[in-house]
């Protein structure tokens, strides 16, 4: 009997997988790539998505991803008109690292994010990408250099309880600048706006002050005289 795998709403530290060869130098990602679009699904380079795929639409782009190098790009949409979606420019390709199918017909994957793109066009369930603008992406990214995150961590033990998310304190603590950046970004439940902006970012430093500054406008509106840190 196979069991249905089902997300998980904890907040693992690090989320962070290796760029390794296959993923940076041997292989050359293709420009033409099958993909999930869904408004608060993000992928940032290195970081690791479950996703749980349901729709027929999204499990034919899958189970292209799985025929031609397991690579898949994950954008949002930017606005849709009945079945035809209007994308954001810039998404991220990822690799698909583990796979199972559930009993109800239903993929579990985890993606591994490795680079960033501009979006060209998109035709027959594929876009047409151009990975260029981002070759940064396969290095450090800022890595050495220190952020202030002194007010994000003022701030985030209250926030994540208030999103009922488990948290262990000393894995938050004792994680890398970009571990944190890109954990928070992809598992916490920004607006899809807000999440494109963190994608698009340059540096380390702006996600991490753009991801502050996101939950301060989360905890003002929520409760701001019960638990905020003034």
């Amino acid at each position: 009997m196979t069991l249905q795998k089902k997300l998980s709403p904890k907040l693992n530290f690090p989320i962070l997988g290796k760029v390794t060869k296959i993923d940076a130098e041997k292989v050359i990602i293709p420009a033409v790539i099958p993909y999930l679009s869904k408004s608060g699904q993000l992928l940032l380079p290195k970081g690791l998505l479950p996703i749980l795929v349901k729709a027929p639409k999204d499990i034919k782009a899958v189970e292209k991803a799985l025929m031609q190098g397991r690579y898949l790009g994950i954008i949002q949409p930017l606005k849709e008109f009945k079945d035809k979606k209007c994308l954001y420019q810039v998404g991220c390709v990822g690799r698909i690292t583990t796979f199972s199918e559930n009993e109800d017909g239903s993929l579990y994957l985890i993606l591994k994010g490795i680079r960033r793109f501009l979006a060209k066009s998109s035709k027959d369930g594929l876009l047409h990408v151009d990975y260029s603008p981002y070759d940064d992406d396969r290095v450090a990214f800022d890595g050495d250099k220190p952020s202030e995150r002194g007010r994000l961590m003022e701030l985030l033990k209250g926030y994540l309880n208030s999103v009922n998310m488990e948290i262990n304190w000393n894995d938050i603590t004792a994680a890398s600048d970009e571990s944190l950046a890109t954990s928070l970004a992809m598992m916490c439940p920004f607006d899809a706006n807000e999440k494109q902006a963190i994608l698009e970012s340059s540096t380390i430093n702006e996600r991490i002050e753009m991801i502050t500054a996101f939950i301060e406008m989360s905890t003002i509106k929520k409760s701001p005289l019960d638990w905020m840190p003034h």
